[in-house]
């Protein structure tokens, strides 16, 4: 249990630097932290790789005054975290954004990994994708992403620029529920789902495929 904890950054822990790679499973819950600035339970600092596994790994709670209120995902041009949510849950997180995930850098969520009941205060609920380095969110097996607000844009999702978005299997695909909203480099606005296509297990964000 990470629990009752503040920081600058990663509230509840925070795992960073190159060959950092932390597992967590079992009954674990990391709960009510707050960070200052960003990451209020979790912060994957570059080249750190963070594994949550089992429907029983819960990140609850948790608070970040600007940007990642359950988990931050750092990226610069020297590295980028990563961030495996197999089957653990993310819910009741806030921040101003991604009150569930924010991104710079990869998620991968897959077993029924779900992102429920977060709040933002203004872009991405669920999860916040910055495409200053290409984030990226892969959703398989089962996945979801579901039932988040935001203050004014991308209740589930923002992706902002050029990041990457995969859906896989007809589970991830049916996610009917999933609102967001996409910008391009020129700051074209797309809203999911009325302007984006999806087909086959593909999604399509301005003419180029991710598969």
């Amino acid at each position: 249990l990470f629990e009752g904890n503040k920081a600058t950054e990663g509230g509840g822990l925070m795992v960073r630097g190159e060959g950092s790679l932390l597992t967590v499973s079992g009954n674990t819950k990391i709960a009510n932290n707050t960070a200052t600035f960003f990451g209020g339970g979790i912060s994957v600092g570059l080249k750190g790789s963070l594994a949550l596994e089992g429907a029983n790994v819960i990140v609850s709670g948790n608070v970040a005054e600007y940007y990642g209120g359950g988990i931050y995902v750092d990226a610069d041009t020297y590295g980028r975290g990563t961030l495996t949510i197999d089957g653990a849950k993310i819910t009741d997180n806030s921040a101003v954004q991604g009150g569930g995930i924010v991104a710079k850098g990869d998620i991968l969520m897959k077993n029924g990994a779900t992102v429920s009941g977060n709040e933002a205060g203004t872009e991405g609920g669920g999860v916040r994708l910055s495409g200053n380095y290409k984030a990226s969110l892969t959703m398989e097996g089962n996945a979801k992403l579901y039932g988040n607000k935001a203050g004014t844009a991308g209740a589930d999702i923002a992706s902002v620029r050029s990041s990457e978005i995969t859906l896989i299997g007809a589970a991830a695909m049916g996610q009917s529920g999933i609102t967001g909203w996409f910008a391009d480099a020129a700051g074209n606005r797309y809203e999911w789902p009325s302007n984006i296509t999806d087909e086959q297990n593909v999604l399509f964000i301005n003419g180029v495929v991710y598969l």
